[in-house]
């Protein structure tokens, strides 16, 4: 054998190891991954996670993702068929010191929203802090609407500390209230009930009287004109020549008694909202 056949066969034994050694390499790679096949790549749809954890919060919520929209115009709610118990446990309440009994009254099956003190001044609306029925935790309103998502929040403030405030006062502050809620909760159809004011034997000294009333109701429409909230006249079911009839009114003249709360929520059953 010649010293140049010698180098080829070295040269081709050299050649077929690195093929061997390429096919064993190749050989233990399959064993060691796994073929998935083509899929596409997941992704996560943020808005419709958002839309489902929102249906999810507010199960048979009637109105949910309607929304509050302003056009300038007042709208007030008009007669309607009874939309029956249903509909009124499907709504949630804010509510301030008048309408306070509902919480406990067993009347509607959605949850009330109270201050920790039962009161909500118009005065300080800039920090209220409600105590959530859920948990019992005490966070603003706009906090309860983002984790509660209401199809429909009914607003039932105004008469705490009504003789101490000014129009201007009043309606930015409310004006905030709901801002601050429907940034929270863009699907929520808000509506502004009315003051149903105080008897005539109402001895309290907060200046609020049947006159005062009417005027802030004037101011709750404006609020509504400019937020697209919708206004709730249920005053003119439980009130007599611009006061409180006593027959609606616990013994001081002012918070709404059982009497006055099933009077209420017959007008909002009677008034719903599509």
């Amino acid at each position: 054998m010649t010293k140049q056949t010698a180098l080829k066969n070295v040269i081709w034994a050299i050649c077929i190891g690195l093929a061997l050694l390429a096919l064993l390499i190749g050989l233990f790679i399959v064993a060691v991954e796994h073929y998935y096949g083509d899929r596409e790549r997941p992704v996560m749809n943020i808005g419709s996670t958002a839309a489902v954890s929102s249906a999810k919060a507010s199960p048979d919520a009637v109105g949910a993702g309607q929304g509050t929209q302003a056009d300038g115009k007042l709208h007030e709610l008009k007669s309607s068929r009874d939309a029956g118990q249903s509909y009124l446990d499907s709504l949630c309440f804010l509510c301030d010191s008048s309408c306070a009994p509902l919480q406990n009254s067993g009347l509607v099956g959605g949850q009330v929203w109270l201050g920790e003190d039962r009161r909500l001044p118009m005065t300080t609306a800039f920090s209220w802090r409600i105590v959530f029925p859920s948990d019992g935790s005490v966070i603003t309103p706009d906090t309860a609407a983002m984790i509660a998502k209401p199809g429909i929040l009914v607003i039932a403030v105004g008469s705490d500390d009504a003789g101490s405030i000014s129009r201007e006062d009043f309606i930015e502050n409310y004006e905030t209230l709901i801002s601050s809620i429907l940034t929270a909760s863009p699907g929520t159809r808000v509506i502004c009930g009315s003051l149903c004011s105080v008897t005539t034997a109402y001895a309290g000294d907060d200046g609020l009287t049947g006159e005062r009333a009417a005027e802030l109701n004037d101011w709750i429409k404006q609020v509504c004109i400019d937020t697209g909230a919708y206004y709730a006249d249920w005053s003119s079911a439980l009130t007599g020549g611009g006061y409180l009839r006593p027959e609606y009114a616990e013994s001081n003249g002012r918070t709404l008694s059982a009497a006055g709360l099933n009077a209420l929520l017959g007008w909002l059953r009677s008034h719903a909202s599509a």
